[in-house]
Order: structure tokens, then sequence, then C-alpha cells
């Protein structure tokens, strides 16, 4: 069943190259089947195609995380909060990247900010 949905995926990328959803769609199916290496380059590829779209660059970043990269994983998150700074969903992931990362100082600058947006925050209670 899983190389009948890989094959109906390549099919459907033949006929539509330039789709940010088919490749955004086969990115997450490999994810949620081990195979993150490839995912990384459909959900890559889905944010070129659409570089505004958040939620393939949000994908993209638990991706690269899940491989470890999480310079890299930083990189597509910051580049959210600084396009849509009240993307909370980005704002917390990224704070809990930076902490796995040692990176305190920023934490405490997206903490700072998260306060100012949603004092009541529950990832305020949480701190660092």
């Amino acid at each position: 069943q899983a190389e009948q949905a890989r094959s109906l995926f390549a099919q459907l990328l033949e006929h539509n190259p330039g789709s940010s959803m088919l490749q955004h769609a086969l990115g997450m199916w490999l994810l949620n089947h081990g195979q993150a290496e490839f995912a990384v380059l459909s959900l890559a590829k889905a944010t070129e195609l659409a570089p505004d779209n958040t939620d393939y660059r949000y994908d993209l970043a638990v991706a690269l995380h899940s491989l470890h990269e999480l310079e890299a994983a930083q990189r597509q998150l910051t580049q959210i909060v600084q396009s849509q700074p009240a993307n909370r969903k980005a704002r917390v992931l990224l704070i809990q990247y930076w902490k796995e990362n040692g990176q305190l100082q920023n934490v405490q600058i997206l903490l700072a900010e998260l306060e100012q947006q949603n004092p009541d925050d529950p990832v305020l209670q949480q701190g660092l």
C-alpha cells in the first residue's frame, strides 16, 4: 500500500510539477512514514514554490529538526516569526529549539515578545 501511495504521488507530480500542495503532501507522507531525508527534499521544494506559505515552512522546520539539523530548522522558524510576529505556533517551537541549543538569550527575547502579545500565554508559565 505504501508503494501504491508513493507511485500515485509520482504520477500526480509528473503532471503537476509546480504544485506546492502536492510537494507538501508528499513531504508530509514521507515524514510520517519514517523517510525524513526525502521528506525534507519535498518540503523544501514546496517552500520554494510557495515561499509565503508559513505552514509549509513550519513543516520543513519540523522535518529538519527530526534529522538533527537544528540550525536549519531554526532558520525556517525565524523567517516565519519575522514575517508573522503573531504566529504563536512558530514562535513556541522556535523557543523550544533554541532551548535545546542553549540559546537562552534568544529564548528570553522571544518570551518577552510573546508576553507583550499575550501576557497569559501558558508557555510563559514554563519559563526557561
